[in-house]
């Protein structure tokens, strides 16, 4: 369970609707190993995943060829990421003003082989590890504000998107 407050944890999230791999991605040797027959997954990814898997026109849209995944939120408290051969629902639940827990639940390709089971414990032992370090983020921002050194946070023009989903926030919390 998050200790943070849900308005600063959508934050990490809003920023990113669609992601591109890294150009200069080079696989650690685990990471070789995991996806050297299995399908490449999180975070190594398949160029042209888009073309070559058949995705549906609403994944990619704008059909990036060096995609690596699309994340679409569901106001106010659920998003999903998804990728060449997984997606990931993640849900957000206050408990409270300090205390936010976080359930999320990861489907990929049914594993066939010695080396798809491989990847796929290669990719959900990363995963974790990444999740962990948003999370470790966000209760680190969380501490931060909550010691009242700042009242507010102030949204740069480039931040704009932004502004309308901390509205709409800000006008459910007010409600009685």
């Amino acid at each position: 369970m998050a200790r943070c407050h849900v308005r600063r944890l959508l934050r990490v999230f809003l920023e990113q609707a669609e992601n591109r791999q890294p150009p200069d991605h080079h696989p650690t040797e685990v990471e070789a190993i995991a996806f050297q027959r299995g399908r490449k997954m999180y975070p190594t990814f398949p160029p042209n995943a888009t073309v070559d898997l058949g995705l549906p026109s609403g994944v990619n849209p704008l059909r990036i060829e060096n995609w690596l995944q699309d994340i679409i939120e569901i106001f106010p408290h659920t998003f999903m990421i998804a990728s060449a051969h997984w997606y990931t629902l993640v849900w957000f639940w206050p408990l409270d003003v300090d205390r936010t827990l976080i359930y999320g639940e990861t489907f990929a390709y049914e594993a066939e082989t010695v080396d798809d089971h491989m990847a796929h414990t290669y990719f959900r032992t990363r995963l974790r590890e990444v999740f962990r370090e948003d999370v470790g983020i966000i209760e680190s921002i969380h501490r931060r504000l909550k010691s009242g050194v700042m009242d507010d946070m102030y949204l740069s023009q480039q931040e704009l998107l932004l502004q309308k989903p901390y509205a709409a926030v800000d006008e459910l919390v007010a409600r009685p």
